[in-house]
């Protein structure tokens, strides 16, 4: 099975527009279910309750502790409110986020039973910043606070931190300057009222909003639209030689804020709390809440889970996302949704988007052509796993910007012969 050769710039281009536009949608498709399944969101919210409630009562053991406990709430507030306000500014930011209606910590454990998906994964993130903030402070000598701090130092070293391995190729991110989002705002209104159509549906027509011509990567409609929600990847850049970055020009995906860390935060909650019996269906509330908020791209959230072994995911095999449990010590779900979300993950699969693609460029920004793949090609799904093996190839082998050449090379390493 032998891939074609496009070297039709503006259908190639296209071709990667559409491809960001169905991963962003898959994002809030997932999310809808993740809200919708009382048996998803209701484990979900007692276990982000309890993590506040052990954040009080560090609050109130520790008064080491203060600072690292009330910066983090600080910071995760103002984060709310800017992407709140991003969402519609004609409506109070309350309309959006359930949990900015608290001005405690105390009062935001009290009104969990009312938080959404992207509420619980705000609050998870929070959480992990402060095991971070926390690990990081020096307590008075002796006593109770000194086996705290032990235990804290433990807590980092053996468990969170551990879910981050694979990121030594990860480089630091500059903050987006502010002419990059300008402009922005127009474009949300519009997209949450295609956020949630169905997957098997044909995509509705474009709209006066949106973006003309064939403009790629960071020009393109899709990346325009989770720039405005104000999430991570609205505010940081990755470097330009940075590995996620150059598999996502190669693979033809949204460019992104590089590999999630909060993927790793939620895997390390789901470890401490347990929310759901430890079912690993949860660690896909990555993929709906992170992504949707764009706070990171989908290959962003799934390099994590795939380098942990709770998923094997290939790049546009969206289905491959569900944890399996054939890795040793990995379970499979048990969870009574699973059926819902692999209709949503299958939908997109083999959504008319949804082209298995290498790209290559010219010049920066220049697509210049594609190599195009048919669904259940064995060597591709190969290449494309999320893995470790892929995040070395292009640590080591692809420019910024990868050309015919470096993406020819890569590819006749698994097919041999030039492509029709």
């Amino acid at each position: 099975m032998s891939p074609q050769l496009v070297l039709d710039r503006r259908k190639v281009a296209q071709y990667v527009t559409e491809k960001q536009e169905l991963e962003v949608m898959l994002a809030w498709d997932l999310l809808e279910i993740f809200n919708k399944t009382d048996t998803l969101i209701g484990p979900l919210r007692a276990k982000v309750h309890a993590a506040m409630w052990a954040m009080l009562h560090a609050y109130l053991a520790f008064d080491w502790l203060h600072e690292a406990i009330t910066t983090t709430v600080g910071n995760a507030k103002k984060e709310q409110l800017r992407m709140a306000r991003a969402l519609n500014e004609n409506h109070p930011p309350t309309n959006f986020f359930p949990a900015l209606r608290c001005h405690s910590l105390q009062h935001m454990a009290f009104c969990a039973d009312n938080f959404d998906l992207q509420d619980c994964c705000w609050v998870i993130r929070m959480y992990g910043e402060f095991v971070e903030r926390a690990a990081k402070v020096i307590p008075p000598a002796g006593g109770a606070a000194t086996e705290r701090r032990h235990a804290l130092d433990m807590l980092m070293d053996q468990i969170k931190t551990q879910y981050r391995r694979g990121f030594q190729w990860k480089l630091p991110r500059d903050k987006a300057a502010a002419a990059d989002l300008a402009g922005m705002d127009g474009f949300v209104e519009n997209y949450l009222q295609r956020a949630r159509y169905n997957l098997n549906k044909p995509a509705e027509a474009s709209n006066a909003r949106d973006v003309g011509g064939w403009l790629a990567e960071s020009l393109s409609q899709p990346h325009q639209f989770v720039n405005s929600l104000k999430g991570g990847i609205s505010i940081f850049r990755p470097k330009p030689s940075d590995t996620t970055l150059k598999i996502d020009r190669v693979f033809g995906l949204m460019p992104g804020a590089t590999i999630s860390g909060t993927t790793t935060d939620l895997m390390y909650f789901m470890d401490t709390f347990g929310a759901g019996g430890r079912d690993p269906i949860y660690y896909l509330a990555a993929a709906a809440a992170i992504v949707s908020q764009g706070h990171h791209t989908l290959l962003e959230v799934a390099l994590p889970l795939t380098m942990n072994g709770w998923a094997d995911y290939s790049i546009g095999y969206y289905t491959s996302l569900m944890p399996t449990g054939h890795r040793e010590g990995r379970v499979a779900t048990s969870h009574p949704a699973q059926g819902a979300i692999w209709d949503v993950l299958d939908a997109a699969e083999h959504h008319r988007k949804n082209r298995f693609m290498l790209v290559f460029y010219d010049a920066p920004r220049q697509i210049q052509g594609c190599y195009l793949f048919e669904h259940g090609d064995a060597r591709f799904k190969l290449m494309a796993t999320a893995d470790d093996n892929l995040a070395t190839t292009f640590t080591n082998r692809f420019l910024a910007w990868p050309t015919y050449d470096h993406v020819n090379r890569w590819y006749r390493l698994y097919y041999g012969e030039a492509a029709a």
